[in-house]
């Protein structure tokens, strides 16, 4: 390989190549960067090492890619190291023979490209430092993997998601034992950590099979998803019982993990259900939208359409990961009220108060 000091790069971004390629652990991507590198494809060698990927609050989140910008294999390790080192030693004051004992990690993704694979290189990392890790066995919403922090008792949880984002993004949320998404303190601590790492054990992803064997990864018990289901029908006993056998409803999950806790709930409360079919359809491309944002009124489309129909009294969409929600209203003329997050805030606080 070239000496990087003899290509036309700011020294910036000479030193970030420098220890990037010292914790790289994706051979693919080592061989393109020193191809660029040998080639002196100053173009690309900017792009790929610009800046770093800043771990945030809450986690971080980038174009799928090569190099310190984007979200890769190297990174999520990176991330995931950071995240178990500084819940490991938080916790280091529950000790058994001088190792820290019964620490519980909870790990979830959703439909993006990537999505399995980092939280599979994610859970590699955590099982090999000290964590008991729980994994889904498909795509799970992020509500669903605060829920299951808490019912597991784990120290913390991460989400593989990058969101309601275009379909090139990708992400890694970090959550605590309460089933939050993580603030300061812990957020800057996190970032120290990750900051301070210039080397990486090796990890293949071969791995994942023989620590799922030995029990040091084990999947999430289906029953945890009915238990979340049920929790969210039945989250106070002292509610008044309302019927829906007459409610219609046209739902789509954006290509997202939304699908699988909705139709349970749908059955669960017997109301007429219509779905926009290839919209529901878990996807990485979300062939149907531009964005997989139901903000945006161009995502609702198919749903909108699929509720008129029907002459659907609601309509309901969420974003790849679940955790954003948009309602429609059906007006007497059989178009939709779209009540705005605001709105739907209000809407949902004057339910809890009744």
């Amino acid at each position: 390989m070239k000496d990087l000091s003899s290509l036309n790069l700011d020294y910036e971004i000479k030193k970030r190549i420098e220890k990037y390629l010292n914790i790289l652990i994706d051979e693919e991507e080592k061989e393109f960067i020193e191809k660029c590198i040998n080639e002196e494809d100053i173009e690309k060698l900017h792009q790929m090492f610009y800046k770093d990927l800043e771990f945030g609050t809450g986690g971080m989140r980038g174009l799928l890619g090569y190099g310190s910008s984007c979200m890769n294999i190297t990174n999520v390790a990176r991330a995931a190291l950071a995240v178990t080192k500084y819940f490991y030693n938080i916790h280091s004051n529950i000790k058994n023979n001088g190792k820290v004992s019964d620490l519980k990690i909870a790990i979830c993704y959703d439909t993006r490209k990537n999505s399995q694979l980092f939280a599979k290189i994610t859970s590699i990392i955590a099982a090999k430092n000290g964590f008991n890790v729980f994994m889904v066995k498909e795509p799970l919403p992020t509500p669903f993997l605060s829920f299951a922090i808490r019912k597991l008792s784990c120290v913390c949880g991460i989400m593989i998601t990058a969101s309601h984002n275009p379909k090139e993004y990708n992400g890694y949320k970090v959550y605590d034992n309460t089933g939050c998404q993580i603030l300061y303190p812990a957020d800057e601590e996190i970032v120290k950590y990750y900051n301070n790492i210039y080397e990486i054990e090796k990890c293949r992803i071969e791995e994942y099979e023989r620590l799922l064997n030995s029990r040091n990864i084990q999947f999430i018990d289906d029953s945890l998803v009915d238990d979340f289901v049920e929790s969210s029908i039945n989250y106070d006993n002292n509610k008044k019982n309302y019927s829906f056998s007459n409610l219609k409803v046209a739902f789509t999950s954006v290509h997202g993990t939304g699908i699988t806790p909705f139709k349970k709930i749908a059955s669960r409360l017997n109301f007429e259900v219509f779905y926009p079919e290839k919209q529901i359809l878990q996807d990485e491309n979300f062939p149907t939208v531009k964005s997989p944002d139901p903000e945006n009124k161009e995502c609702l489309k198919e749903v909108i359409d699929k509720g008129i129909k029907n002459n659907a009294d609601i309509i309901i969409a969420t974003d790849p990961d679940a955790d954003r929600v948009r309602f429609g209203f059906r007006n007497s003329d059989l178009s939709y009220f779209l009540p705005d997050g605001h709105e739907i805030a209000i809407i949902l606080f004057y339910f809890l108060c009744l």
